[in-house]
């Protein structure tokens, strides 16, 4: 299969992310009294694609008519880069009733023919009556469609005029959630509209995330707090936090016996923890290797796979009787791990090697080799036809393995380097984290073209997707 690209559409998308590259927040405290507003500007209409708007600031308004800065995100708004949403502001509130937002545009253009004309802007904030609330300890989420008949005067003025509207949470089988460990809230994502609907402020430094469709939950690892929050994902409200050890710092979850028994991964105390997804307490934990990097489960949900970058080891977690197996050594410094879809074998990226390292299952001896060039990180196996997908750190593109013959049969162009990967069944999509981009992108695995870029928070960290395909 020769290699195919994706082309115009991922080139347009680099630049754009890259002249949006913003500096790294610091880490925040959670909220405490106040509640988060993030505000997204929707995808442009094809009639306003020629339009470009710096804008100065954004406020809100409230009720008394007092105005309240927010941070602006995104201060040039392109029609070619609004193509997707993009997030254009967001602040911290005091709780209560909103009127408005004001826009301060310093200037704008209009692509023609002819080239690039200067528009009239108003020379003094621009009120959007908007009606919203902000709870204490929550978040909102505010869509603005630009209105490109009120807002370009006559090819010379512009003004910002925006219809707001507050997004509907899509039932529980199109959602997906990604956390940003440096903002403490976790994002909810409509997976088939591909953008963001809800935020939910979480505890500290919120990591791996795992959906049970079925209870309608999330569950978020509080690296930060020794705590996993229990998300609903209909209301977008944490309903209860699951506290841990001091000193564990969990970082990856997944769910296990039918959603019955929630695995975290302990950074911090290098064990493994079993929780009752119903009563939520631990119920129990093990001990693996200092360190552990990363957590897989087999295709049963009955044993774990945890990686120790440390000690150059993989820990074996018997999952049902909560003890662990075996440790054996591996490559040195292993840091991604997935499984085919047969569960026979397992497939490890590794810091120090070019290769990745094909384990046959159970017994967990190396069985072959893939070169990939030094740089392998990511890592993900396609149940429906078992193709390797493997993300090279620091670039942005991503390596198509064939099962069969170990041989590369394809490259994905990116916008930015992805960190995390996970397939949307249903949509036959792949969706990549990219945290230096601090978005998600959306790649069509049949045309392998870009759908999508979801901008997410500081530090993003994390992505589950409902009805995900892959290991």
């Amino acid at each position: 299969m020769r290699t195919r690209t994706v082309l115009q559409a991922v080139v347009l998308a680099s630049v754009l992310l890259a002249c949006a590259a913003r500096p790294r927040i610091a880490a925040r405290e959670p909220l405490s009294g106040e509640g988060d507003l993030f505000v997204y500007v929707q995808p442009f209409s094809p009639e306003a694609e020629k339009l470009a708007v710096t804008v100065r600031s954004v406020a809100v308004v409230t009720q008394q008519g007092e105005s309240v800065a927010l941070e602006l995100v995104r201060p040039v708004l392109s029609g070619r880069d609004a193509r997707h949403q993009r997030l254009f502001a967001h602040g911290r509130l005091a709780p209560g009733q909103y009127a408005g937002l004001l826009v301060d545009v310093s200037d704008a253009s209009l692509r023609s023919d002819g080239g690039m004309s200067n528009l009239l802007v108003p020379q003094a904030p621009t009120r959007i009556e908007a009606r919203f609330d902000v709870r204490s300890g929550g978040a909102r989420v505010l869509l603005l469609y630009l209105k490109p008949a009120e807002a370009i005067e006559r090819n010379y003025g512009f003004t910002p005029a925006f219809a707001v509207a507050t997004p509907e949470i899509p039932v529980t089988t199109l959602a997906g959630a990604s956390a940003s460990t440096a903002w403490n809230d976790v994002f909810v994502l409509d997976k088939k509209a591909r953008q963001v609907v809800a935020a939910v402020p979480t505890g500290r430094e919120p990591r791996g995330i795992a959906l049970d469709e079925r209870q309608r939950r999330a569950y978020v690892a509080l690296a930060g707090d020794d705590e996993v929050a229990v998300v609903d994902l209909v209301s977008a409200e944490t309903l209860s936090r699951v506290r841990l050890s001091a000193g564990d710092r969990p970082g990856q979850v997944a769910l296990a016996q039918n959603g019955q028994v929630l695995i975290v991964l302990n950074e911090g105390s290098y064990t493994v923890s079993f929780v009752d997804t119903v009563s939520w307490t631990e119920l129990g934990r093990t001990v693996v290797g200092p360190e552990p990097e990363w957590l897989v489960l087999d295709p049963s949900g009955r044993r774990a796979y945890v990686l120790s970058r440390r000690t150059n080891t993989i820990t074996v977690v018997d999952t049902v009787a909560r003890t662990t197996l075996t440790t054996v050594p591996t490559e040195p410094e292993p840091l991604r791990a997935t499984l085919n879809s047969a569960g026979n074998r397992l497939y490890v990226t590794n810091a120090s090697s070019p290769y990745v390292s094909v384990l046959s299952v159970p017994d967990l001896a190396t069985s072959d080799r893939i070169f990939a060039g030094l740089g392998a990180g990511a890592i993900l196996v396609d149940r429906r036809t078992d193709l390797l997908y493997v993300a090279m750190r620091g670039e942005p593109r991503i390596q198509v393995f064939d099962p069969f013959s170990l041989l590369p049969v394809d490259t994905l162009e990116l916008p930015g380097a992805a960190s995390w990967m996970v397939i949307d069944d249903v949509e036959n999509t792949l969706f990549l984290l990219m945290p230096e981009s601090r978005a998600i992108a959306v790649l069509d695995l049949a045309s392998r073209s870009l759908l999508s870029v979801i901008d997410v928070g500081d530090d993003p960290y994390g992505l589950a997707i409902a009805g995900a395909r892959g290991r």
